[in-house]
């Protein structure tokens, strides 16, 4: 589908009678469940590794425990297979829904899974399964709900629009980290450690629900009635992706790496970081990453209005030229830092860099590199298997750095190395992504 053509079935009739406002707060508030959802295990992990992962050694328990982390992204791409081919088959509404029911229900049994001391090693199997499940329905809901609300946007505003999964990513991130404060400020750190952890997770079946009814008050997007319409729904689009744009698969796969490492290393990680490396207080890190990541959330949409204006390669470049420049000066002057201020605007500045500056445009570069009829398919594959490496291996690989140098910045080498690879990417994509800005 051309750009002509998708401003076309924008404009349709259909899509008149659906309010753009309603379109865009159903995207950002069920992906900000969604991920508020996603988050919780590797924020708390740092709290409950021990419950699950008993050891005498407190490092080699969070290890275990971000390596389950890195069981849900390993799943994704089951994920974005079945919730791909469906959501090119029969529409990106019903599996949104299902996508966003799964993650509610797999984090609600979370906080009810019994530890290792109850069930034995049952525990930390049923939490490994639980996580992959999650996985599973991330898979579908990030490539879903972009595909989604870019083929939704107004004419002319795709890439404030196409900012909004990403700002509900942060959006569910910032409410985890705040919610978690407050259970942690509430009560003692061994209420905590024993059962405090489990209120976060709980609350994830009655947002997610709320979700579900926003969700139910909108239709599906223009262009995908456009492709019934016109009877293009491919019987099997995974296959289609492969035969026909196996060239744009391998580059969201590759792009995404380069976008989520840096970001997960700025945001995930850095709670363990801060908490075992720094000394902090569990409820002060969870206060100061939820501020921080609350305070660069309306740059998303600035970011993608820059993406529209001067092109989505221009501002991705910037952002990972930040991104190489700043990633070990942050992490040295966070260890130098003894003021809980200083260090969150140090970590703001990163977080800027590696946030909307990237994600807020990169995304919407991902929809428009697939034509309508296999684009949920297509960046559902590229972008969760990118994310196996990026967000699943990445905090276990900065963890291992640190580990194996006994040096707390060696965490930042990892972000730099996927931010060099992302210009590298740039510099060979330019003309591709440059031409993909146009398609539908």
């Amino acid at each position: 589908m051309t750009s002509e053509a998708l401003d076309t079935a924008q404009s349709s009739p259909q899509q008149r009678r659906q309010s753009p406002r309603r379109v865009a707060t159903a995207a950002l508030v069920g992906n900000a469940v969604e991920y508020y959802d996603f988050t919780l295990y590797g924020l708390l992990a740092v709290v409950f590794a021990p419950l699950f992962f008993p050891s005498d050694n407190e490092a080699t328990s969070l290890l275990a425990a971000l390596v389950v982390i890195g069981a849900g992204y390993v799943s994704r791409p089951i994920g974005g297979l079945i919730f791909g081919h469906l959501g090119d088959r029969i529409g990106r509404r019903p599996v949104l829904m299902i996508s966003l029911l799964l993650m509610g229900l797999t984090s609600t049994v979370m906080g009810l899974l019994p530890t290792y001391e109850t069930i034995g090693l049952a525990a930390p199997v049923l939490l490994a399964v639980l996580r992959m499940l999650q996985g599973i329905s991330a898979g579908g809901e990030t490539a879903g709900s972009q595909v989604f609300i870019v083929e939704s946007a107004p004419p002319g505003r795709r890439g404030p629009f196409g900012s909004l999964p990403a700002m509900g990513i942060g959006l569910g991130g910032a409410t985890a980290f705040f919610l978690a404060a407050i259970v942690a400020l509430s009560i003692s750190p061994e209420d905590l450690s024993a059962w405090g952890w489990r209120i976060p997770f709980l609350l994830c079946l009655p947002l997610t629900l709320i979700c579900v009814w926003l969700r139910t008050s909108i239709s599906d997007s223009p262009a995908f009635k456009d492709v019934e319409a016109r009877d293009e729904i491919v019987k099997s689009p995974v296959a289609e992706v492969v035969r026909g744009h196996f060239g744009a698969l391998l580059r969201v796969a590759l792009l995404t790496l380069a976008a989520l490492a840096p970001l997960h290393l700025a945001q995930t990680y850095m709670v363990t970081h801060l908490v075992l490396t720094k000394g902090l207080p569990v409820p002060t890190v969870y206060l100061l990453m939820g501020t921080v990541v609350l305070l660069s959330l309306p740059l998303y949409p600035v970011a993608g209005w820059l993406g529209d204006k001067y092109g989505r390669v221009t501002v991705l470049a910037v952002g990972w030229s930040l991104t190489l420049v700043l990633a070990v000066p942050a992490f040295l002057l966070i260890g130098a830092l003894d003021t809980t201020f200083a260090i969150g605007i140090v970590i703001f500045i990163l977080l800027v860099a590696v946030g909307p500056t990237i994600s807020g445009v990169v995304y919407t570069a991902f929809t428009e590199m697939f034509p309508a009829n296999v684009r949920f398919s297509g960046m559902a594959m590229g972008f969760n298997f990118g994310t196996i490496f990026a967000a699943g291996l990445g905090p276990y690989l900065a963890a291992q750095l640190v580990q194996s140098t006994g040096w707390a910045v060696a965490a930042a080498f990892w972000g730099t190395a996927c931010a060099g690879l992302g210009l590298l990417a740039l510099l060979g994509l330019r003309g591709h992504l440059e031409r993909g800005a146009a398609r539908g």
